[in-house]
């Protein structure tokens, strides 16, 4: 990659995010947008009580393979990168062929309207 690239990355899958690492992209440059449920992420809910929910969810589907209390809800994530995505010149959307990863890019271009 261009050392002088200033840009973001915005991937909701670890893996992804974990390629990019290795492809020795600054860490800063990335940002991991989560969302395992299987239609993709959100907008933001209308009821704090909906976020709660989907945390609940998370641990209990997920909570026997991993420590959910490290993934950010994709929304959340986002909107903390917001800084980071006002000074970059350019947004790369990591997004695969399958429903919840177009689905993932479709939401991220309407976040980031």
């Amino acid at each position: 990659m261009n050392k002088g690239f200033n840009g973001i990355y915005i991937a909701s899958d670890n893996i992804v995010c974990g390629s990019i690492r290795e492809a020795g992209i600054d860490t800063d440059k990335i940002v991991w947008a989560p969302d395992l449920l299987s239609l993709g992420p959100v907008l933001p809910p209308s009821e704090p009580q909906h976020s709660i929910s989907r945390r609940i969810f998370w641990n209990d589907f997920h909570g026997s393979l991993f420590d959910t209390s490290i993934m950010p809800d994709a929304y959340e994530a986002m909107c903390n990168a917001i800084d980071k995505f006002a000074r970059a010149d350019e947004i790369v959307i990591w997004a695969g062929p399958s429903m919840d990863e177009q689905l993932f890019f479709v939401w991220c271009v309407a976040v980031l309207l």
